[in-house]
């Protein structure tokens, strides 16, 4: 099963953040940004997902930096990033036709 977290963060603490990612195991979460403007938040978002034992890492990392998104609004983003995920997936369906 293929679990979720998403985070809301600051530009300014992009840095801390790649340090975060760029370690084992966290990254080899799927890992995604955007601009929280995408989804009427400000700041930065950063979605993790992976399996249970790879979010359990995010559990041994410092996240005081960021605000967890949770619930519906976590919901709504999550869905959100799948609908561009469809979108994009069928825009490319046109190139291989």
């Amino acid at each position: 099963m293929k679990l979720y977290r998403i985070f809301r963060y600051e530009g300014s603490s992009e840095a801390k953040l790649d340090g975060i990612t760029s370690k084992d195991p966290v990254s080899w979460l799927s890992i995604e940004k955007k601009d929280g403007s995408t989804f009427g938040k400000t700041g930065k978002i950063i979605v993790f997902q992976g399996n249970d034992d790879l979010m359990k890492s995010l559990n041994d990392c410092d996240l005081s930096f960021m605000e967890e998104i949770k619930g519906k609004d976590a919901d709504l983003i999550m869905e959100k990033l799948k609908e561009e995920s469809e979108k994009a997936a069928g825009g490319m369906g046109f190139l291989f036709e």
